[in-house]
């Protein structure tokens, strides 16, 4: 669980911003605006091994909520 606060904010994977993800990692980071507001993300980087990593993304607070994104590979993801 991660919370990252104010615009510009950086987000790195569990590697930090020089090292890479470990193996069998299985995340959830939950982000939440203030009333009023929304959270946007804005990839500048995305790398993981295409076909058997992923990132999903959910419009809400659980693995349930609608998935707004699956993302594989190298490929920039759109901004969310």
């Amino acid at each position: 669980h991660a919370r990252a606060q104010g615009c510009g904010t950086t987000v790195y994977d569990t590697g930090g911003a020089a090292g890479q993800y470990g193996n069998n990692q299985n995340l959830t980071w939950t982000y939440c605006a203030p009333a009023g507001q929304v959270v946007t993300i804005t990839f500048t980087a995305f790398n993981v091994e295409a076909g058997f990593d992923y990132l999903s993304v959910h419009n809400g607070a659980t693995n349930a909520a609608p998935e707004l994104g699956l993302f594989t590979g190298t490929a920039l993801p759109p901004s969310i």
